[in-house]
């Protein structure tokens, strides 16, 4: 097992989070969702570096790439960041999710989503509000979930 706390580092961004999660088995969407910033070692970014053709996730495909070659990433709580886009407006969240999805599908990893699922997420997740009632009316949390659905939709 490796460590990536070795040799000369490079900074990242959501690249340590989502290696992360994927190394602990957690959804994609949890992956797609958990985003921060990390740093690894510069031999790694010279041996394989991000793929430009990936919409918002080439971090992501880097990051599993590497997990594949049998990297571990370790974290510690000094090195948390805060990156929020909770807060975005409706368009910017909606454009971001598309961007993620479109980018998680062209490596393979989103799954078919149709309207009746993306209605059914809608009307029955809490995700983390307060009640139900709460998600249902966030506006903000419709678009991320419209966006979703463009972005597995090819659109």
């Amino acid at each position: 097992m490796r460590r990536w706390l070795t040799g000369s580092l490079i900074a990242a961004t959501t690249v340590t989070v989502i290696v992360l999660l994927s190394s602990l088995g957690l959804s994609t969407q949890s992956a797609a969702q958990a985003q921060a910033a990390g740093a690894f070692p510069r031999k790694l970014w010279e041996q394989y570096q991000f793929r430009p053709d990936l919409p918002a996730t080439e971090d992501k495909e880097w990051a599993l790439h590497w997990l594949e070659q049998g990297y571990v990433c370790v974290l510690g709580p000094e090195y948390l960041v805060e990156h929020d886009h909770s807060k975005d407006g409706m368009l910017d969240q909606f454009q971001r999710a598309r961007r993620e999805w479109q980018g998680l599908a062209m490596m393979g990893l989103g799954e078919h989503y149709p309207a009746r699922e993306m209605l059914r997420e809608w009307w029955t997740d809490q995700d983390s509000y307060r009640s139900r009632s709460r998600a249902r009316l966030s506006h903000r949390r419709a678009a991320r979930l419209l966006g979703r659905y463009a972005g597995l939709r090819g659109g």
